[in-house]
């Protein structure tokens, strides 16, 4: 419902900024930690902000102390002589917008992959590296990549066997490194992440600072494997001048726009090239959940869920539209009963509307078309306005 949406959306929103300003802050103070550190903090902000959004998404009730049910705050019956209703179909327009854009995205992400798959299957294999890693001859115009979950691949362009010893090597050891951290999973669930959260734009840049550092601590690998830092960047602009293009959903050895800042990084003698150590991992997934618990019980006086009694006073309507009896149950002369639960909020708008009971011949839907509509004196606490949840049973009756 409404209610759900808007709660997922707020929370991506501000809270999801919060965490990925403190992961952008926090990487800016550390630029002289290693770039797997910093990749980590992205990726690890991420998941945070993805777990808000579950959180959000679930609902959160606070009872009154020794209060362990609801109370049923009106039961109403309806009858034919309202008249018949159209079909309402219920479907919440903010869940119907968030889930078609995703869709979208993510649909364009499958088909980036899909493309760089098919590359695979015609492809001319030239090598194998250790750990099975199949080296095959890519676009002619293409940039050294790699790609692949189960069996990953490196793409090389035909004049790769024209490259002196040093420059192979080299490539070949950086896109390694790619398969090892399992950059192109990391790639690819950030992709999907901010596919599904589209709304957060922090979540793009997120997603741009995981490929950068991704790039950076694959350097770093073969930094330590014993590569000359100045021949490194040399390989670098060779490289960048004489290939252009690379698939989207690879993981290239070098981009136009990447170029600065990778040979920068390169030539940076106080850079640290250590790799992600296990007491790193588990300092961030401690920090993770510093960041995360205070911001995932966090929530706003008015989404905060009460149950009536217990101090808890019910809200009470102020306008009311009748549920319609169906022609199909009026004319199979049936009747039934349909139970639901609303949370009531601080404005006196019913949100969250779940069914507990349904019935058939379309009553359901027009109970909840219905109550959609209604409008409430909020419930209180301690004469303030709290968000309140109840039951609303809705009885149909042929008279």
């Amino acid at each position: 419902m409404m209610g759900g949406w808007w709660a997922v959306f707020w929370t991506v929103l501000w809270k999801g900024s919060i965490v990925l300003a403190m992961a952008g802050a926090a990487a800016a103070l550390l630029r002289k930690v290693s770039a797997s550190l910093r990749h980590a903090m992205w990726v690890t902000a991420m998941c945070v902000v993805l777990l808000l959004a579950v959180v959000a998404a679930l609902p959160q009730y606070f009872a009154a102390p020794g209060l362990t049910t609801d109370a049923l705050v009106i039961r109403i019956a309806a009858g034919p002589r309202i008249g018949p209703s159209p079909a309402a179909t219920g479907t919440d327009l903010g869940w119907t917008l968030w889930l078609g854009v995703s869709a979208i995205l993510l649909v364009r992400l499958a088909a980036a992959h899909l493309k760089v798959y098919r590359m695979t299957r015609p492809a001319r294999r030239i090598e194998i590296l250790p750990g099975g890693i199949e080296v095959l001859e890519g676009d002619p115009a293409g940039m050294p990549a790699c790609w692949g979950f189960s069996r990953p691949v490196i793409f090389l362009p035909p004049e790769a066997s024209r490259w002196d010893a040093g420059l192979r090597q080299t490539v070949l050891e950086h896109e390694a490194a790619h398969i090892a951290r399992g950059d192109c999973w990391w790639q690819l669930f950030a992709h999907a992440a901010a596919s599904l959260l589209w709304f957060q734009p922090l979540l793009w840049w997120a997603v741009w600072r995981i490929r950068e550092e991704s790039e950076h601590a694959a350097d770093d690998a073969v930094l330590r494997h014993g590569a000359c830092a100045a021949d490194y960047a040399g390989h670098l602009i060779r490289l960048a001048r004489s290939l252009r293009t690379t698939p989207a959903a690879a993981v290239a050895v070098i981009t136009a726009s990447r170029l600065e800042s990778r040979v920068k990084a390169l030539l940076n003698r106080g850079a640290s090239r250590a790799g992600l150590g296990r007491a790193s991992a588990l300092a961030l997934v401690l920090a993770a959940f510093v960041v995360f618990l205070p911001l995932g019980a966090a929530r706003n006086a008015d989404e905060k869920v009460y149950r009536i009694g217990g101090g808890v006073q019910p809200p009470s309507v102020i306008h009311k539209v009748e549920p319609k009896m169906t022609p199909e149950a009026r004319d199979a002369k049936f009747e039934g009963s349909v139970l639901l639960s609303i949370e009531v909020d601080t404005q006196g708008v019913p949100r969250n509307i779940k069914v507990i009971r349904g019935s058939k011949y379309g009553l359901t839907e027009s109970a909840i078309e219905a109550v959609k509509q209604w409008r409430f004196k909020p419930g209180s606490k301690n004469g303030r306005p709290v968000r309140v949840r109840a039951l609303i049973e809705v009885n149909f009756r042929l008279v």
